[in-house]
């Protein structure tokens, strides 16, 4: 609808499927910027749970369409900190689709309260 953006990874080549969508984030730096990019959130819980709100809550828009985030210096990155995963992760339904319903290809951290629908 152009009201809200939401943020695809993509890992493969051009004409594979091979994308991610993120859905929701735990914030773990930057709580004040984010907080003012999100006034209607509420609660830090409610920062960037739903794909439309981490969008808002991190500043990403058409402006980083197809930037490579594995780049140094992209406005947008994913980077190894070190840290292991916590855990196995939860797979659970997808939601807000009418097709495909049946696949298990939602994950995210068990527990995490950040998430944009529980399920576990």
């Amino acid at each position: 609808y152009g009201m809200h953006w939401c943020a695809n990874v993509v890992a493969g080549r051009e004409g594979t499927a091979a994308a991610v969508l993120l859905r929701a984030a735990s914030p773990v730096t930057g709580l004040e910027a984010m907080r003012e990019a999100r006034k209607a959130a509420r609660r830090d819980v409610d920062l960037m749970n739903g794909p439309a709100k981490l969008c808002q809550a991190l500043g990403i828009d058409r402006s980083q369409n197809g930037i490579d985030v594995c780049a140094p210096r992209a406005a947008v990155t994913f980077r190894d900190d070190g840290v292991a995963p916590p855990g196995e992760p939860a797979i659970g339904p997808r939601v807000g689709i009418s097709a495909a319903k049946e696949h298990p290809w939602r994950f995210s951290v068990s527990g995490d309260p950040n998430r944009s629908r529980p399920w576990d």
